[in-house]
């Protein structure tokens, strides 16, 4: 099963089990070189692990595929809504490096289920 990664489209999960971690990510930064959807971000690998994170959570908790949703519907590109998520995540990833604490799976999905289009600004 061949995985091929759009922003905008969800992901098929058998394809994305069936791929190595390192092939989803070269694909997703592919995906952002070849099909450009953006302008490019200063440090593509660390934009095409953050799409990565936020992917591989969709996929294992509903809990954030119901977040995802809830933004598209809010008004975001599931792109944006990918990198909403994305800021979250690494705004806990941030203070962990900071405070040497762990990221604790539950406080970060709290987190991403208070999210709202409305109180975010436009990711790019």
């Amino acid at each position: 099963m061949l995985f091929k990664y759009d922003a905008d489209a969800p992901v098929d999960v058998d394809a994305w089990r069936a791929t190595p971690e390192a092939k989803r990510i070269a694909l997703i930064k592919r995906y952002h070189v070849v099909e450009l959807p953006h302008s490019l971000p200063e440090n593509l690998a660390l934009h095409a692990a953050m799409h990565h994170i936020v992917e591989k959570l969709l996929v294992e908790d509903e809990r954030a595929s119901v977040v995802l949703a809830r933004l598209i519907d809010e008004g975001f590109s599931r792109h944006n809504a990918v990198h909403t998520i994305a800021m979250t995540v690494w705004s806990f990833i941030s203070e962990a490096q900071s405070s040497g604490a762990e990221v604790e799976d539950d406080v970060l999905i709290e987190a991403i289920e208070a999210l709202r289009v409305e109180e975010t600004p436009t990711p790019t």
